[in-house]
C-alpha cells in the first residue's frame, strides 16, 4: 500500500466512526492483534514440542536402521570373503591336477619331492 491509500483509508474510517470512537477502535484492534499473535505463538510452540518427540523417535529409528544395515553389509562382505577364500584352494588343486596329468610318473614324483622340501 502506498501512502496515499493509507490516508484515504484513514479518512474513510474517520468519517464512518467519528473522532471519538477512532482511538477506542484502534485500541481494540491492537488488543485483537496482540491476542492473535499470542495464540499463534502458543500453537507454534506446541507444534514444535510435539514434533520434537516425533523427530527424536525418527532420528533414533534411522540411526538404529543405519547400524543394522552396516552390520549386514559387514556380514555379507565377510561371507563373500570366506566364499572366495574357499574357492581359491580348489582352483589350486585343479591346477595341480592339470599339471600332474601332463607329467610322466617320474616327473610328478620329482615335483612332489620339491614341493615337500619347500614346505
Amino acid at each position: 500500500m502506498s501512502g496515499g491509500e493509507i490516508i484515504v483509508i484513514f479518512l474513510v474510517m474517520l468519517l464512518l466512526f467519528g473522532s471519538k470512537k477512532l482511538p477506542d477502535l484502534a485500541r481494540t484492534l491492537g488488543k485483537g492483534m496482540r491476542e492473535f499473535q499470542k495464540a499463534k505463538d502458543e500453537i507454534q510452540n506446541e507444534l514444535n514440542r510435539s514434533t520434537a518427540d516425533i523427530r527424536n523417535d525418527l532420528s533414533s529409528s534411522a540411526q538404529s536402521f543405519q547400524t543394522e544395515v552396516e552390520e549386514l553389509k559387514n556380514d555379507l562382505a565377510k561371507e563373500a570373503k570366506d566364499l572366495t577364500d574357499v574357492d581359491q584352494p580348489n582352483t589350486e588343486k585343479t591346477d595341480e591336477a592339470a599339471d600332474t596329468t601332463n607329467e610322466s610318473p617320474k616327473e610328478s614324483e620329482a615335483s612332489e619331492k620339491e614341493k615337500n622340501q619347500t614346505k
